[in-house]
């Protein structure tokens, strides 16, 4: 089975360059990631479980029907005779618009630093940041107050416009102090991830701007892995002298992969959740994330882990068939979000600060079960305020 799923998957991603040679296209991420991740499974040393055909079957379950609904979407994307091109209005370049977003930003951190004090857990303060952030979402601790879920929802869209201002080559002496800010607000938030996707948006930018070379993403990837080792070594509360390198790589590349073919085999479609709206909605009505297994959602492969990819929560509220419809729907969406972005500024934006969900889809899936208010707030934010729809005209 694993040799069906890689000759499917090499097939369809020489099918899809043959259309489209950049390597952000949708189809091409997600054959790219899944192909790394699978034959690496099978071909590097670890001591994970072994991975059952089942998991194959359902892997291509998803890939399918994502790579035909993206072709699909992005056939009508371009068919379709009018469309509403949305336009900058000038004051998302007025320094009023930066100095409020960069003061939001400020109050955001200076709140969450007096708060991570107060818990206190570790001297670290780095520590106690991620401590309390986890211990919130498991209901340990009280939620953050009002004022600080106020600015926190103008500080979270401060990484959002840098990358219109890097879009549009904006250059002014306090452009960098607003960048220092919102890079200090990504490194506040004591998550790996948080780097990784700003990571990821800057190369979508650059490669829309057809500025990005081989050496300059080599240096910037060297960069970003030395800050992702650095925040997993300063946010740890234990001795850092046990920190093994290959093991965090592999840990976070492959263990999801394990963690979901422990559902398949083990729990399957008989493991029920309390949470209104389910292992897919739960998270959005409820604040919580669904959970797979007992003991705080970790599974031992044979190492602990509490991410299943993508597929999981499909799975396991609609089985097979909820494998299929989600994956034709997040096709449909990303296939009509990139062929958009090569015309319409606001879809390139919003591309480039959603593409790390196509790239984690082997971790977690970010679009619906993890993030979906957030990414509706983000839409909202970008068609409404940055791009409003009210400036419109017919594309050419």
């Amino acid at each position: 089975m694993l040799l069906l799923a890689i000759f499917i998957l090499f097939l369809i991603l020489i099918l899809t360059v043959k259309e489209d040679k950049s390597f952000i296209h949708p189809t091409i991420v997600t054959c790219l990631i899944w192909l790394f991740c699978i034959v690496g499974y099978n071909i590097i040393d670890h001591d994970l479980y072994p991975l059952s055909d089942e998991f194959y079957g359902v892997l291509l379950l998803w890939v399918i029907p994502f790579s035909l609904f993206c072709k699909v979407s992005s056939v009508f994307a371009r068919t379709k005779k009018v469309s509403l091109a949305h336009y900058r209005p000038d004051y998302v370049f007025s320094k009023w618009f930066i100095l409020f977003f960069s003061l939001t930003t400020l109050i955001t951190l200076v709140i969450k630093f007096k708060d991570a004090q107060t818990f206190g857990l570790h001297d670290n303060l780095y520590t106690s940041i991620r401590d309390l952030a986890v211990s919130r979402a498991r209901g340990e601790e009280n939620p953050p107050s009002p004022l600080f879920v106020f600015f926190n929802r103008f500080a979270a869209m401060s990484p959002v416009i840098c990358l219109v201002y890097l879009l549009n080559d904006f250059r002014k002496k306090y452009i960098w102090l607003f960048y220092a800010i919102a890079i200090a607000y990504i490194f506040s938030s004591a998550t790996k991830g948080a780097i990784l996707n700003w990571f990821l948006a800057i190369i979508v930018i650059f490669e829309y701007k057809k500025k990005i070379k081989l050496s300059q993403m080599f240096v910037l990837f060297s960069f970003v892995l030395i800050a992702v080792i650095l925040v997993q070594i300063l946010r740890s509360s234990t001795n850092t002298e046990d920190f093994d390198l290959v093991y965090f790589l592999y840990s976070y590349l492959f263990s999801p992969l394990t963690a979901f073919d422990s559902f398949i085999l083990e729990s399957g479609t008989n493991f029920q959740t309390s949470l209104n709206g389910g292992f897919v909605f739960g998270h959005f009505f409820n604040d919580e994330y669904p959970v797979y297994f007992n003991n705080n959602n970790f599974v031992y492969v044979p190492s602990p882990t509490n991410v299943f990819t993508i597929l999981c929560s499909y799975y396991a509220a609609y089985d097979l068939f909820g494998v299929s419809i989600a994956a034709s729907l997040h096709g449909f969406f990303w296939g009509y979000v990139y062929t958009r972005s090569k015309r319409q500024e606001v879809y390139k934006i919003l591309y480039a600060s959603m593409f790390h969900i196509l790239v984690f889809q082997f971790f977690y899936d970010y679009l619906i079960t993890a993030n979906l208010k957030g990414n509706i707030l983000r839409m909202i934010f970008l068609f409404f305020i940055i791009y409003p729809m009210s400036y419109k005209k017919k594309l050419r």
